[in-house]
């Protein structure tokens, strides 16, 4: 009868006398996590700040719309090692998520009627929706590795008509 056993720090027992060395990332996640983070440096998308003039709000949105899918069409070119493919895949979701809610706020800023105190709040509303939705994101790039991409910002926001910002500070 042949016993199998494991190399110390390989997992095999909890007596080891070799301190279990955390695994290095792999060349190919190391490779992945530079060339992403190159094209989040190259290709940025834009902060957006409080907008004081309601009527630039659709524009505001959309700029950020565009820059982001632009982005994302090169961030999901790079095919990442299977190591990163779950988060990754994740991260895209979340890209997506924060499209979708600048489509919202495009659609809302465009209606006609107008801004009223209602609308300003709807606005609000979604502008906080997009920055969580981004520090959920900022998360998983974390987990990822990334040092560029995924950094969250505030999202567009109103100002109240009392002249106070309304809306979800960003993270940065």
């Amino acid at each position: 009868m042949v016993a199998a056993s494991s190399p110390a720090g390989c997992g095999g027992g909890e007596d080891s006398t070799t301190p279990r060395v955390p695994d290095a990332p792999s060349s190919a996640r190391a490779d992945y996590v530079v060339a992403a983070d190159r094209v989040c440096a190259e290709n940025a998308p834009l902060r957006e700040q409080a907008v004081e003039d309601p009527s630039e709000s659709g524009e505001a949105a959309r700029a950020q719309l565009s820059s982001r899918a632009k982005l994302d069409t090169r961030l999901r070119a790079l095919t990442p090692p299977p190591e990163l493919a779950a988060d990754v895949a994740t991260f895209h979701d979340q890209t997506a998520r924060v499209i979708g809610l600048l489509r919202e706020e495009i659609v809302l800023a465009e209606s006609p009627g107008g801004f009223d105190d209602e609308r300003i709040d709807r606005f609000n509303e979604i502008a906080t929706r997009v920055s969580r939705a981004l520090i959920e994101r900022e998360r998983t790039a974390a987990r990822i590795g990334f040092s560029v991409c995924g950094a969250a910002e505030a999202g567009p926001s109103l100002s109240s008509p009392a002249g106070g910002a309304a809306g979800a500070p960003g993270t940065g």
